[in-house]
Formats: C-alpha cells, structure tokens, sequence
C-alpha cells in the first residue's frame, strides 16, 4: 500500500479505534469471556477501509467527518462481526485472519457466535442512540435514520446474509459470471456501498449526489472482491495475515476459476475507473475517495 494510501486512512484509524473503544467501555454489563472474544476480533487488525470510506464521503460532500465517528464504529462493529462468522467451520472454516487464530480457533464456536451476534446488536444501538440524541432536530434524525437503514439493510437477509448463502451454495451449483456478480454485490459489495452512501447522506448529500456514491460503492465492491479472489490464488499469506488458496480448498467459485487473468485485471481497471467516473465533479473533495480506488489497483498489480 502505497504511502499516500497510507496517510488516508491512518487520518482516521485512531480516532475510529479510540471511539470504538469508548464504546465498548461504557457498556459495562457485557459479560466477560463476551467482551473479550468481541474486543479480539475488533482489535486484530484491519485497515477500517469501510469506516474509512464512511467518513471520507461525508468529507467529500462538506460534511465533518469526526461527526460520523459513531456511524464509522457501527459499521466496522457490523463488518467484524461478519468476519467472525465467517470463519466458523460451518462456512469458511478458516484457522486464520489478520495473522492471528480466528475467533473460534481461540474461544470457541459458541462464543464466536455469540461474539458476532454482540457486535451486530451494538452497531444498531449506537446508531439508535444517535437518532435519539438528534430526536429535537427533525431533519438531522430523517438523515439519521435513512443512514441507519442503509447499514441495516446491506447487512440482512436481502444483502450480506443472502450473499453468504449463495457463497455457500457457490459449491453445488453451476455458477456463471453474472451469478457471482450478484453474490458480491450482496455479500461484499453491500456493505462496502452502504459505507460510502450513509457518509454521503449524514453529511447532507442531494439525491443526485447519493445515486453517484451509491455507483461509486457498487463498482470499489465489485473490484474489491475481484481483487481479493486474485490474491488469494497469487498473494502471501504472511503479508495478507491469512491463507492463501483457501476458496479452492473449500471449493468456491471464484473470479479466477471464471476468468483468465488478463480478462480480471481488465474487468478490475473497469469497475475501479467506473466508480472513480461516478462522483467526478459530483463533490467538492473526492481526492480521498480517488485514492482508495487508485489503491486497488495497486493490490492489483
């Protein structure tokens, strides 16, 4: 990762780490062995990429984006959680994320999924909490809660939760590009979108300006997945902090089964530059969301 990628997102790494922290101290009846399979996932590492985005849309249509940090919180509390359950052996059976034992390699299956059902749960709260805060101000608690529902529903049963199911299924059933498209679209692609739409709409962005974040979301999902497929086929597990070739281990089906290589970096370069063409002249300050996508085609390379 380059250095300028870098300064992006360590803008704001601390600050999301430091609020996500506050978080979690001041719920004080979480049960030990809870608290700590959620703060072992949550603190293992990660980049914040999808918080990050959050608030770099928010800054791009002059919002402030220290103002999104419980937003930015709730979202990584949703994408952790999702990785936690991921990994169980009933799905991915992964020993390894981030370069640490995954959470139930460490705690076990039960707290892991316990571990994740608490992290989801404290998302929605803290969103809630900040409609509650914002009740007295009608048109601050509408973009509240539109944000909130925009979280929620790329993290249920008609995004994220459906898109595992078809990865699970990816196995059994002939999958064709346009199949596993959708599949990303709903399993990665969602959240991801979800991040930079809800920083667009708590910082005041008009609905055209929404549309073309939620573009810019659909196509750095769809790439970010292309990307994550090729490294883990051509990547090093100590850089990636995971294995390597696990999709063919569990037998998924993938961009590099479907395509050749020259055809993925083609259709990686595709979605990377069709988000970027999406908020050109669309925001005053996109040079950050820019970056992040001229980023994937660094991993890429």
């Amino acid at each position: 990762m380059n250095n300028l990628m870098n300064d992006i997102l360590d803008k704001y790494k601390t600050d999301i780490d430091t609020r996500m922290h506050e978080i979690l101290l001041s719920k004080d009846g979480i049960a030990d062995p809870l608290r700590e399979a959620m703060e072992y996932s949550l603190y293992a590492g990660g980049k914040r990429v999808r918080p990050v985005l959050l608030m770099e849309a928010a800054g791009a249509v002059g919002g402030d984006p220290k103002s999104m940090l419980d937003y930015a919180a709730a979202i990584e509390f949703i994408h952790t959680y999702s990785l936690i359950h991921d990994d169980l052996p009933a799905l991915d059976n992964d020993e390894y994320r981030r370069g640490k034992k995954t959470n139930h390699k460490v705690f076990g299956d039960d707290m892991a999924i316990l571990a994740g059902d608490g992290l989801q749960a404290l998302a929605y709260e803290v969103m809630l909490s900040c409609i509650e805060e914002s009740a007295k101000r009608s048109e601050e608690t509408s973009k509240k809660i539109r944000a909130a529902n925009e979280i929620a529903k790329a993290a249920g049963t008609e995004a994220m939760v459906s898109g595992q199911v078809m990865d699970i299924n990816s196995c059994k059933d002939e999958v064709s590009l346009t199949r596993l498209e959708k599949m990303h679209r709903m399993k990665t692609g969602a959240l991801i979108t979800a991040a930079v739409v809800a920083g667009a709409i708590l910082a005041g962005a008009d609905e055209k300006q929404v549309a073309a974040f939620r573009k810019y979301g659909e196509n750095i999902g769809l790439a970010f997945q292309m990307v994550d497929d090729k490294l883990d086929v051509s990547g090093d597990s100590k850089n990636m902090g995971k294995d390597i070739n696990a999709d063919e281990r569990n037998e998924k089906i993938t961009y590099t089964i479907l395509l050749s290589p020259v055809e993925l970096d083609d259709l990686i370069k595709k979605h990377t530059q069709d988000a970027k063409d999406a908020i050109e002249g669309m925001c005053a300050c996109p040079q950050g969301l820019m970056q992040l996508a001229d980023d994937l085609m660094l991993r890429c390379g």
